[in-house]
């Protein structure tokens, strides 16, 4: 069993109020989802995980686990029920439970009221289900473009990758299966690359430091031979592309969704809301985002963050003097990559709509 006492302490975790007893992992739910019905804070889930070596892949869960709430000299314990665990009870009883198998119970020979005990003979049933792919912390659908994309750029790379210097017979717009000259790619070009186009850049909102370049990504193409220049084709393109356009090595095949593990940053940290990337009217819950902090800051992947509207310059009605109200809790977000001096966030829930310029920080 993997459980972890939630103890009265200075870093007590709250439950949530309306918390279930137990409840069976299903295909489509996330970590996150899972921990805010345990959970008052649900980026508190590091402090109640505990690492088992008994277990398989302890760090992941998968569809068919059972997560149950028990309580042990009156404290309440998270438990993972796998491979025949033993499920405790409120009242003190247990029953066998599996994510892999269910077990039912049928009367045994020579029990019954003559003998004053009620016997219980448990007959495993195997149930079949797929366990290879354990449930993600956080919507694939709405990260997954920004895992393998060159979203954020330095100026640095900027300079370093290679460029589309023309395209074959002439043509100036080039398009899905165009074929076209590159250079810059060095002696082991990769195979594919994806193209992109340098858009505003990024500047920290308070000092107007660059932060680097948003990368308009615009198609993929594929090496037909190298050489300085190297010749393309462009397997699919999204917008017009042209000469001047950068290119950066993509990975040939489809690279598996990291798994997050929620927690607080390992130091107080303070930034901004710099960028919603795909330009959405409305900012709120499942919306990417860019804040002003990365991996020179010590972000890492699911780090979260408290969002705050900042506080407004106001009149006193009274003493006519200036005054300023408090920064206001907006919602959290949390990391899901992390550049040099700018992170990808996913707001996970708001109060409200969400402005480029809120604050963030520790929660």
């Amino acid at each position: 069993m993997l459980s972890v006492p939630l103890c009265a302490s200075a870093d007590t975790v709250a439950l949530n109020p309306n918390h279930p007893q137990r409840y069976t992992v299903v295909r489509g739910d996330t970590l996150w989802g899972i921990s805010t019905r345990f959970l008052e804070d649900p980026w508190q889930w590091a402090k109640v995980w505990t690492i088992n070596p008994q277990i398989k892949n302890p760090d992941l869960i998968y569809p068919g686990d059972v997560i149950a709430l028990s309580y042990v000299h009156g404290k309440p314990e998270l438990i993972l029920l796998r491979n025949k665990t033993l499920a405790p009870l409120p009242g003190g009883a247990s029953v066998a439970a599996s994510a892999e198998s269910t077990e039912s119970m049928s009367p045994a020979a020579g029990a019954g009221p003559s003998s004053g005990l009620t016997v219980v003979k448990l007959e495993p049933q195997v149930r079949s289900e797929p366990l290879n792919q354990a449930i993600p912390t956080i919507s694939p659908s709405v990260i997954g473009p920004f895992l393998t994309r060159p979203l954020i750029v330095s100026r640095a790379e900027l300079h370093r990758d290679p460029y589309i210097v023309k395209g074959l017979d002439s043509h100036v717009v080039l398009g899905t299966a165009s074929k076209c000259y590159a250079r810059g790619m060095g002696p082991h070009p990769a195979h594919y690359y994806d193209i992109y186009r340098p858009a505003k850049p990024l500047r920290n909102p308070d000092s107007g430091e660059l932060l680097g370049y948003q990368a308009q990504y615009l198609g993929r193409a594929r090496l037909l031979r190298a050489g300085n220049p190297a010749k393309l084709v462009i397997i699919s393109a999204r917008q017009e592309i042209f000469a001047g356009d950068r290119l950066v090595a993509a990975p040939r095949v489809r690279t598996p969704l990291p798994y997050y593990f929620p927690h607080p940053p390992g130091r107080m940290v303070h930034g901004r809301i710099v960028l919603e990337p795909n330009n959405v009217a409305d900012v709120g819950p499942l919306t990417v985002v860019a804040v002003d902090i990365g991996s020179h800051d010590g972000m890492k992947d699911g780090d979260v963050l408290r969002i705050l509207h900042p506080g407004t310059r106001s009149v006193d009605p009274v003493t006519r003097k200036y005054y300023r109200t408090p920064d206001e809790s907006a919602g959290l977000l949390m990391v899901f990559r992390v550049f040099d001096k700018v992170s990808y966030a996913l707001i996970m829930s708001a109060t409200g709509p969400v402005d480029i310029g809120d604050k963030v920080t520790s929660p």
